[in-house]
């Protein structure tokens, strides 16, 4: 089952992906943390590169999501079966190394399939999509767990219909995602425990848009295309009462790929996850960081 009809986010298993350092920087953006950022903000991305560690040459990976200290990854793969996705993981020793074999994560594991997770700051609480409560219909789930040194409980749904490609605030105050029936994106506000009914995001004259990413609730990463994106963007605010301008192509990251998405950003806006797909390859994770 793939959650998002053909080859989701990134491909090329190995060789190099070419930049565009020279484009204009569509990506110029500051988020919260940016005064402790360990890059120059100012600068375009670099070229992206494959992450090491999680991959099987066989097999599509796409949608990663890492715990703030980038030492735990999450990501969807369909290398069980090559059709049915469900959600990995995978540590490090740190930042700089390459990560040891993934497990799938056993809990959320189900018959139908699970993609495109998106975990919290530290790493126990995580949200993605699945069709496993009714054939057809996609939903987000989410699950919580007291410590890293247990399991993470049965998931359960959140209030939504074809939804996918949630994406989380650093706080936890806001769940963006992607929704199916307009080909545009919702949010859910934290309300309680859980959170409130999805509410459209206006996004002017954009067309179709998927995997949204945004740490502050001011800055967001998406892809354009129609289920799955094909081009990297992003928007930025000044404050969460006003819209969201026009999104702007970040066109260092603009490859040719067949599928562009990106999927987790640091919290000082140095370093983004990504997928790409070129041509009928797999679907591959990369990172692309900014210089300092």
């Amino acid at each position: 089952m793939d959650l998002r009809v053909c080859v989701v986010v990134v491909g090329i298993g190995c060789g190099s992906v070419s930049s565009k350092p020279d484009a204009a920087t569509g990506s110029d953006v500051r988020p919260v943390d940016s005064a402790a950022a360990a890059c120059d903000l100012a600068k375009p991305f670099g070229v992206p590169i494959v992450v090491a560690g999680i991959h099987n040459a066989a097999a599509n990976d796409t949608h990663a999501t890492l715990t703030a200290d980038e030492l735990t990854i999450y990501f969807a793969s369909d290398r069980e079966n090559n059709q049915t996705w469900h959600i990995y993981t995978a540590t490090r020793a740190s930042r700089n190394d390459a990560f040891g074999a993934p497990t799938v994560v056993g809990s959320t594991y189900t018959a139908e399939g699970e993609s495109h997770p998106t975990v919290a700051p530290d790493g126990n609480t995580l949200y993605f999509d699945s069709f496993r409560v009714s054939a057809g219909t996609v939903h987000i789930f989410t699950t919580t767990r007291t410590s890293a040194a247990v399991q993470f409980p049965t998931a359960t749904m959140i209030t939504g219909d074809y939804l996918t490609d949630p994406a989380i605030t650093i706080d936890g105050s806001v769940l963006y995602a992607a929704t199916l029936q307009t080909g545009g994106l919702v949010r859910m506000d934290r309300s309680g425990s859980g959170f409130g009914a999805p509410q459209a995001v206006a996004l002017p004259s954009t067309g179709s848009v998927v995997s949204p990413v945004t740490n502050d609730d001011l800055t967001m990463f998406m892809s354009f295309g129609d289920t799955v994106g094909s081009e990297i963007a992003v928007t930025q605010r000044t404050a969460t009462t006003t819209g969201f301008p026009m999104p702007t192509r970040v066109a260092e990251l603009a490859t040719g790929a067949t599928v562009a998405e990106p999927s987790w950003l640091s919290a000082d806006g140095c370093r983004l996850y990504l997928t790409y797909a070129m041509g009928t390859g797999k679907q591959t994770i990369y990172t692309a960081t900014r210089p300092l």
